[in-house]
Order: structure tokens, then sequence, then C-alpha cells
């Protein structure tokens, strides 16, 4: 489940909302879901980079 970016900014918050238990983890759900899209980011950046066509 944790190894999912949906389930760490989406499910755990919601969770934490509807049970009322607020971790650690869905405090910094926001924090881990903009870590995810900068990597995200980073790798796009490096693929777009090395893609060369297909020349058709």
């Amino acid at each position: 489940m944790l190894s999912r970016p949906l389930a760490i900014i989406n499910w755990i918050p919601a969770k934490a909302l509807l049970t009322g238990e607020f971790t650690g983890l869905a405090l910094a759900a926001p924090v881990i879901g903009w870590l995810f899209f900068g990597l995200g980011a980073i790798v796009w950046k490096i693929g777009v980079r090395a893609y060369t066509s297909t020349g058709s």
C-alpha cells in the first residue's frame, strides 16, 4: 500500500479525516506527494533528453 503514491497522497489523509487518527504519515502526505511529483518530473526530463524518434 505505501509503495503507491496515490495511496500516500489520497487514501491516508482521507482515512485520517474520517477516523480522526492523525499520524505523522497523514500530516506528511502533501510533502511526500510533492517529492513523488519532483522525482517524476526529473525522470521525465531525463527521458525526453534521451529520446530519439523512430525515424518513420
